[in-house]
């Protein structure tokens, strides 16, 4: 049944009924009026709503004071309930408000609501405002936080996430030290170096204080850097071990390659190892690492380095090649062709080459891979067996090629042993002549002799004996001699090189040696003459020469004897003599069978003793030896060629040149110039020998010696 309503007006008062339409009971158009009787009681909303304490603002620091209780009351009737509110939020129920230790959540705007079934008052504000200390973080957040070197605009920033009141500076530290210049909250890493790698951290300060710190590592990466040594040695057939240094971050992938040389299998890691290692695997070798750069901001950066290494395989020297005219067995030229003598050497390091004429070193090459000598023009001895020797200080030591070098040469005297042509010997003695003689190939030697008397068959007396390679001694034997045997042999020699060659003999009965020649006789000082000589035949014995001297050419005495000891020249010193004083001096010699006096005499002349300042007497002194220090009675050097620039000087000087001139001693009357009269021009070696001595050492550089 539908709902309906009864509308009735009292004195303009509407009075309302709701009823439900029922079968039983309809009430239509009808009003019906009631007398109500109403009691009065006086009931409110809150309102005087208050707040006790009733400070409006309170500003705390977290974790010290807390904000006071603070109970709210309201007039109201019936009683309020009470409720507080935080920044339009429900806060907590109950009319008083309480806050514990202050804490950075209490911070807000608080209101308590009062309420009751007539109403609802809300009381002032109460503003909390908690102060407390930054919280940062260090970005980016990336940990580790990683750069590259040379990165540009590289930075950290130190973020606040968390703060009351306003930060006003930054504190940074790297690796534990202040960084001073750094007091803003970004921090620039650019330009990245590697020392910019490492532990960073950051803190906020503001007017509560200094917030914890915030921490990051910057790991600094960078391309690799290789270092390999500039070069290794390694001996053949050993085993290569080289290790190559890299140094990157992050850590790179190394790689072992061969220059030029794609046969070679690359190796991976920083050890190169080659086992058994062959010369032909020598080279250059290049050690090449990779990484890849991958910054928290920024494209990931490949990189790599490569460095070379030059692996030098050494081993023993090894002859390649010896030859004579390139030849490299037995080589045969005749005397005056071009020789050259090659030597070829394969090693390493290189070689030190010798190349030798049996023992005797004939040239050398250090350090080098090949030796030559040569000459235009061979000759006779440079026959031998040439070797060349090689030594690189590697492996087995030396190695020796040798090629022997045959020169065809006519024969000829050998002048390495004394050449002798007259031999003496007595009646019914055996004498053996002899002759040394130089030849390739092998001579035909034939004796002769001129005595038409001699009965002899010289063939059978004759032999030939091999000395060397090269020479041969032919002799001829003479047994039982008898008078006509005595006088010249010919010998007849002939190898088929060039023209034959005849030398002759003489074979003399024993008696008194020759005369010894080409005496000669040099002033050393003011009391002492050099005297030498050239022996003579020695007349078939051992010869002793006797050395005599003279002041007028007539009165003899002996300065010395001296045995025949195999040499042709001989010298010796006369001693005590005069100074300026002409001495004649001769050489004879005698042995068992007699002595021979033909010997001439030759003439010297002693020097002058000169006296320098402070009346110290220049004895004995060698010639040239007088210092510029030494000052002569003269003064320097002259017109008179050395001659002091006195009156009995120029006398002397005047004389000898009279005498060159005019071949006979001048005769001046005078005492200065009497030791020269009589000289007679026996022998111009007498004269030249006086000359000499006057003579000597006056030339435009000499220090004057008054000779």
């Amino acid at each position: 049944m539908p709902a309906f309503g009864i509308s009735c007006f009292d004195q303009g008062h509407v009075i309302a009924l709701r009823n439900s339409e029922t079968r039983s009971n309809i009430f239509k158009n009808a009003c019906y009026f009631f007398k109500f009787i109403v009691f009065l009681v006086h009931k409110y909303g809150p309102y005087a709503v208050t707040l006790q304490p009733s400070t409006l603002s309170y500003t705390r620091r977290e974790g010290q004071e807390s904000v006071p209780s603070i109970l709210c009351s309201a007039t109201c009737k019936p009683a309020c309930t009470y409720k507080w509110f935080k920044d339009g939020t429900p806060h907590s129920d109950g009319a008083t408000l309480t806050l514990p230790v202050a804490d950075r959540s209490q911070t807000g705007s608080y209101k308590c609501q009062a309420s009751n079934t007539h109403g609802t008052v809300d009381s002032s504000s109460v503003s909390v405002d908690v102060t407390y200390v930054p919280e940062v973080t260090l970005s980016p957040t990336c940990q580790p936080h990683r750069v590259y070197v040379g990165q540009p605009n590289a930075q950290l920033i130190c973020q606040v996430t968390a703060a009351n009141q306003s930060v006003t500076s930054y504190i940074w530290t790297h690796n534990g030290s202040p960084i001073s210049s750094a007091t803003s909250r970004e921090y620039s890493l650019s330009p990245v170096s590697r020392s910019s790698g490492g532990i960073y951290t950051c803190a906020g300060r503001n007017s509560v204080g200094t917030s914890s710190v915030s921490a990051v590592t910057v790991d600094v990466q960078y391309k690799p850097s290789v270092s390999v040594p500039q070069s290794t040695p390694v001996r053949e057939s050993q085993t290569l071990n080289i290790s190559c240094s890299v140094d990157a971050n992050p850590a790179a992938a190394v790689t072992w390659t061969k220059k030029d040389d794609n046969s070679f299998t690359s190796q991976p890691g920083s050890t190169l190892t080659i086992s058994n290692i062959q010369r032909s695997q020598a080279g250059t070798y290049v050690c090449t690492a990779t990484n890849t750069l991958s910054p928290c901001v920024g494209t990931a950066l490949p990189r790599s380095e490569s460095r070379e290494m030059t692996v030098d395989v050494q081993y023993s020297a090894n002859i390649t090649s010896f030859s004579i005219n390139s030849k490299q067995n037995r080589v045969t030229v005749n005397e005056h062709d071009p020789v050259t003598i090659t030597c070829l050497v394969d090693g390493n390091p290189r070689s030190s080459i010798v190349l030798y004429n049996g023992s005797v070193e004939i040239s050398r090459a250090d350090n080098s891979e090949s030796d030559q000598k040569g000459w235009p023009h061979a000759e006779c001895r440079q026959r031998g067996n040439y070797s060349c020797t090689a030594d690189n200080n590697i492996g087995s030591g030396e190695q020796r090629r040798v090629v022997e070098l045959l020169i065809r040469c006519s024969p000829r005297y050998d002048e390495s042993y004394p050449v002798q042509d007259r031999y003496a010997s007595a009646t019914n003695s055996d004498v053996s002549l002899s002759v040394h003689i130089l030849s390739y190939p092998s001579p035909n030697v034939t004796w002769s002799s001129t005595s038409i008397t001699s009965q002899r068959n010289l063939t059978s007396s004759t032999s030939l004996t091999r000395i060397s390679d090269l020479t041969m001694m032919s002799s001829l034997t003479l047994t039982n001699v008898q008078q006509d045997d005595f006088g010249e042999y010919h010998v007849y020699v002939n190898n088929g090189v060039g023209q034959p060659v005849e030398y002759s003999i003489t074979l003399d009965p024993k008696g008194p040696p020759s005369s010894p020649t080409e005496v000669t006789v040099i002033p050393l000082g003011p009391s002492s003459l050099q005297v030498s000589w050239i022996k003579g035949f020695n007349g078939g014995d051992t010869q002793t020469f006797i050395v005599e001297y003279s002041t007028d050419d007539a009165s003899w005495r002996e300065a010395g004897k001296y045995v025949e000891n195999g040499l042709e020249e001989y010298q010796t010193n006369i001693t005590g003599l005069q100074p300026q004083t002409v001495y004649y001096v001769r050489v004879t010699a005698d042995n068992v069978n007699g002595r021979r006096f033909g010997t001439n005499s030759v003439a010297g002349l002693t020097r002058k003793e000169v006296k320098a300042t402070g009346s110290k007497v220049l004895q004995n002194r060698p010639e040239g030896h007088a210092t510029q220090r030494e000052h002569v009675e003269a003064g320097d050097v002259n017109l008179y060629s050395g001659l002091q620039d006195r009156e009995n000087d120029k006398q002397t000087y005047t004389y000898l040149k009279t005498y060159e001139n005019a071949g006979v001693a001048a005769s001046t009357g005078t005492d200065s110039t009497n030791e020269y009269e009589g000289l007679e021009r026996k022998d111009q070696q007498h004269y030249e020998a006086i000359k000499l001595a006057m003579y000597g050492n006056t030339g435009k550089d000499a220090t004057y010696m008054n000779t």
